[in-house]
């Protein structure tokens, strides 16, 4: 298969948060969720703060949705014979970046092969910029390059994937942190000491001993861009009462979940403090 691109580096700084919208989570964290859609879906027109009162713990699993800019197709958008994929109304122009992300198996990887693997082969890779060549308003072709031969698409793929512009449509960032003011906080550029600070952040916590059940407690959505976590603690709940059991305790599994297949891009880790606690 095609190599994925090098990523590209960018500033991890915390932005000027100037004209961004301030969205304050309740004391018991019942509006998280909430928050951060709400956020996500307002971030085109203007970045947000999602402010979570110190020592709070919110349980349970967060994600963001999806980019609002993300195009969905499945395998009857896909034509082999043509190289060409259908989107209504994309919007999209010849030379256009864009991203592919993964619901099933991509283009031309030979889902079945096992499917479990398709993400590893094929002409098309998640994640990899490529570019819109021979576009219609109704559907184009994929090169790997500005104007180049479009993509021998040999099969269809599997299930919906999606396509993403690349860059991304704007660079206003969710910011989902702690409500401690800046001036009370760790300065910006440093490292966080937990044994200073830990009062002063919000907690996401998952069950302990949760091995492979798919239960994370931030997900970033397809194709989410400009997220950033900041002075949050994130951990499980104490499982050590599963030591003394007759079976062999399962390991805590799964704070965070950046999975490639979402074609993910800008995600900060600022001050963060992600642990387990020594035992299942």
């Amino acid at each position: 298969p095609a190599l994925p691109t090098a990523p590209e580096s960018f500033s991890a700084a915390y932005p000027d948060t100037t004209g961004y919208t301030t969205r304050a989570v309740a004391s018991d964290c019942a509006d998280l969720q909430t928050k951060i859609n709400d956020a996500v879906t307002n971030q085109a027109t203007a970045g947000s703060l999602v402010t979570i009162p110190a020592g709070t713990i919110c349980t349970g699993t967060y994600t963001t949705p999806a980019d609002p800019a993300a195009k969905s197709f499945s395998t009857s958008n896909v034509n082999t014979s043509t190289e060409r994929i259908t989107v209504t109304g994309h919007g999209w122009s010849n030379g256009q970046g864009i991203r592919f992300a993964r619901g099933g198996c991509l283009p031309g990887s030979s889902p079945g092969v096992p499917d479990a693997f398709c993400q590893l082969r094929g002409q098309i890779v998640q994640g990899r910029v490529y570019y819109v060549v021979g576009a219609t308003t109704d559907d184009f072709q994929v090169a790997l390059t500005s104007g180049g031969s479009a993509i021998d698409l040999t099969d269809q793929g599997s299930g919906t994937n999606y396509i993403l512009p690349w860059p991304p449509t704007h660079s206003n960032e969710v910011i989902i942190r702690t409500a401690t003011p800046d001036g009370e906080f760790a300065p910006t550029g440093t490292r966080l000491n937990p044994s200073d600070y830990s009062g002063k952040m919000a907690t996401l916590r998952i069950t302990g001993g949760t091995w492979n059940s798919g239960t994370m407690a931030f997900t970033p959505g397809i194709g989410a861009h400009h997220i950033r976590l900041m002075g949050l603690e994130i951990t499980h709940s104490d499982a050590s009462a599963n030591l003394s059991g007759s079976t062999d305790p399962r390991p805590t599994y799964g704070l965070v979940n950046f999975d490639p297949a979402n074609a993910l891009s800008y995600i900060t880790l600022d001050r963060v403090w992600l642990h387990g606690l020594g035992y299942p």
